[in-house]
């Protein structure tokens, strides 16, 4: 009786789980269809600045945050503007690409990170430029990060339940940010991913977000 107790049981939990993960997929189905307006790289790029927002979208929907928030975007990291180059401060885990993007704090040319990106993804501008003081402040704690290691999950989940900030990838942005001077509120793991991609509603700082498609060489970066 023991053993159909626990083998009954046990169905009952798989059965729960594969229950759980289609209605799951299905809900992120439905979200990842989020249409946002379409544009080149090639048409914006000249208009990156600091401070701008890249978010992206991977290929293959396993990101612990994604899972977490329901929601189409996973990763985040922020366009720095050094003289005329254009970077990506990001924090994340190591990525083995066409380039390697070692885990942690990173502060990369833009356009091979794009480029190289699994899956998709798209920026939310600022509606104006920062001033040279603020643009400095987020240069110098962006190359001052470099290396900053990336949380576990377990961090991330813990942090979480203590309604801290656990420094992963989108709280790293809203930490630039607000190194920058930006209104980007203290929050904890969770929320601050909510904020952060809903900041076009939330603030008078950004405007909306826009799919982008990657259609620039590398080799031959003018556009």
């Amino acid at each position: 009786m023991l053993v159909l107790l626990l083998a009954n049981i046990v169905l009952l939990t798989i059965s729960l789980v594969i229950c759980f993960i289609y209605l799951h997929r299905q809900s992120c189905h439905e979200i990842f269809q989020t249409k946002y307006p379409r544009v080149l790289l090639s048409e914006v790029y000249p208009l990156l600045k600091t401070g701008d927002i890249v978010l992206f979208n991977p290929a293959i929907d396993s990101s612990f945050i994604s899972s977490v928030l329901n929601k189409k975007f996973a990763h985040s990291g922020v366009v720095i503007q050094i003289k005329e180059d254009l970077f990506l401060a990001e924090k994340s885990i190591a990525r083995k690409v066409s380039i390697d993007i070692p885990a942690g704090a990173t502060l990369l040319p833009l356009l091979p990170v794009l480029k190289t990106y699994p899956g998709t993804f798209s920026i939310m501008p600022l509606k104006n430029p920062l001033s040279a003081k603020q643009n400095e402040l987020i240069v110098n704690e962006a190359m001052s990060m470099i290396g900053a290691t990336y949380p576990t999950t377990l961090d991330i989940v813990v942090k979480t339940f203590l309604r801290m900030p656990s420094l992963h990838c989108f709280d790293y942005v809203a930490h630039l940010l607000r190194t920058g001077q930006l209104d980007i509120p203290v929050l904890d793991s969770y929320h601050i991913c909510e904020f952060i991609i809903n900041l076009p509603d939330q603030k008078d700082q950004y405007r909306p977000i826009y799919d982008v498609l990657y259609d620039i060489d590398v080799s031959h970066p003018e556009v």
